[in-house]
């Protein structure tokens, strides 16, 4: 069996010893990274675990000893048929790498044409940004130096601005020394007054309680001489309520039969009146009669 593994390998990789085999195979397990290549491995690892016989006596085990020659001889055959179709993969595979593997060195070719060029544009670029750097250094050497000039004397005029505000300030500070020194004074002086005041406010203030006291105990004693005198007060209220409503009652009274008189009067001045209407009225009726028969 491993002649004919032997054989096909020779054929397709043109090697002849199986260890050489073995070797190659684990010596290349971590550069292979194509589909065909882990085929090609999955297949050599299967024909390589094929159980092998040993030759033995006797007609009883030949006619088993050929059976599994021929199912080892198909199962060689069938292997080297998966193996061409991964040689085939194979050298489709390889051709694609060689093909990805051209355009990409054209890739880079056109990629290094196109880095000289850069490398030319920024080489140009990089002068003219040093020309054009090295006029703005000089324009502003020439401008610092202006602002130096403007700022030294911008310096000294502050510098005696500076010293004009001092000799200022030190005669304000003089003068806030004795604002400050006659206030002092005059607050020593206020304080003295309020405490003399004070003083003068506390004895006032104990009179003040003391006579507070006294007027609290007469206080006490007239509020027991009205809580006396308060029912009598309250029943002559009473009673003047009672008697002011007895006057207002008798005078409603008046005022109502005045008034009731009133229209009684009137009222018989109306029937009077009427009943000596109704008798000119008839009066004429008579007259107006006597005439027609006439």
């Amino acid at each position: 069996m491993m002649k004919i593994v032997g054989v096909i390998l020779f054929q397709k990789l043109n090697i002849s010893d199986d260890k050489k085999i073995v070797s190659v195979v684990h010596g290349n397990r971590g550069q292979q990274t194509s589909e065909p290549g882990r085929e090609f491995l999955r297949i050599f690892q299967k024909l390589r675990g094929l159980p092998t016989q040993k030759t033995e006596s006797g007609s009883k085990f030949k006619s088993n000893r050929r059976q599994d020659d021929q199912e080892q001889l198909d199962l060689a055959r069938k292997a080297e048929e998966e193996l061409a179709e991964v040689h085939v993969k194979y050298k489709d595979q390889k051709n694609q790498y060689e093909q990805a593997l051209e355009e990409k060195r054209k890739l880079i070719a056109d990629y290094r044409v196109k880095l000289e060029a850069i490398r030319q544009s920024v080489s140009r670029n990089i002068g003219k940004i040093i020309e054009v750097s090295e006029e703005k250094i000089a324009f502003g050497i020439r401008s610092s130096r202006q602002k130096q000039e403007n700022m030294l004397k911008t310096l000294a005029a502050t510098e005696e601005k500076l010293k004009g505000l001092q000799e200022f300030n030190k005669e304000r500070e003089e003068a806030l020394h004795a604002i400050r020194k006659n206030s002092e004074t005059e607050l020593k002086s206020l304080i003295d007054k309020y405490d003399e005041d004070m003083n003068r406010k506390q004895c006032e203030l104990e009179n003040l309680m003391a006579q507070f006291e006294k007027e609290k105990l007469m206080y006490i004693e007239l509020k027991k001489n009205f809580e006396s005198q308060n029912e009598t007060y309250v029943k002559l209220m009473a009673e003047k309520r009672d008697y002011e409503q007895m006057l207002w009652d008798q005078r409603l009274l008046e005022v109502r039969q005045k008034f009731a008189a009133r229209k009684i009067q009137r009222c018989v001045r109306n029937y009077l009146a009427k009943l000596k209407t109704r008798g000119k009225k008839y009066g004429n009726r008579k007259k107006g009669k006597k005439g027609a028969k006439k």
